[in-house]
């Protein structure tokens, strides 16, 4: 899809034919696999899906609130397996990095998100502490110009997949942080896809 600000009303009827003609009857072969066909996850990237809450600026379709939801409600009456693709990206990491990343970050990684060619993953949810940022045992410390994190993540969407994980960890200060994270990183393990 084109990037810029494309008529609302038609991109929600190409998405309702989109989930018609090809999110539900790929349903049985998502299913057999395990996970969302690599053919649909370039289409969801072609028709603008990793990016509608991106604002254009970066690369994204930018729509409001309650233009999402009426999207959700259109691409959702398939499986919402196939939202977990593309949500991850489109709300907890690129709102994160839109509200606290730097600037050289949102133009170095928002472009990329809004065009599915770099998936992302929140990674908060640990063994002992569930979803509880206040309760984060994974540590940060600093090592020379960068950092060593060290411990443990599960449940994480789309870490199987992701090329940017959003990784929670504490700080010698006992303050949790947010860290961005290759995962190519050294002893960076994303394990089986959890969703």
């Amino acid at each position: 899809m084109t990037r810029g600000t494309p008529d609302f009303d038609a991109y929600l009827r190409t998405i309702a034919q989109f989930t018609d003609d090809e999110l539900i009857p790929a349903e049985p072969e998502m299913v057999a696999a395990g996970q969302v066909p690599d053919g649909l996850v370039q289409r969801m990237a072609e028709l603008g899906l990793f990016g509608i809450s991106i604002p254009p600026a970066y690369g994204g379709l930018g729509w409001s609130m309650e233009q999402q939801v009426l999207l959700t409600l259109e691409f959702t009456r398939a499986s919402c397996v196939y939202r977990s693709r593309f949500s991850t990206v489109i709300g907890l990491c690129s709102q994160a990095i839109l509200d606290h990343g730097t600037e050289q970050q949102r133009r170095e990684l928002l472009p990329e998100m809004a065009s599915g060619r770099r998936v992302t993953s929140f990674a908060l949810t640990e063994p002992e502490a569930g979803s509880d940022a206040t309760n984060v045992r994974t540590t940060a410390e600093r090592a020379g110009d960068g950092w060593v994190l060290d411990g443990s993540k599960r449940y994480i969407t789309n870490a199987h997949w992701a090329d940017t994980l959003l990784v929670f960890a504490r700080t010698a200060d006992a303050e949790v942080s947010a860290f961005l994270v290759d995962r190519t990183a050294p002893a960076c393990r994303p394990g089986c896809p959890s969703s």
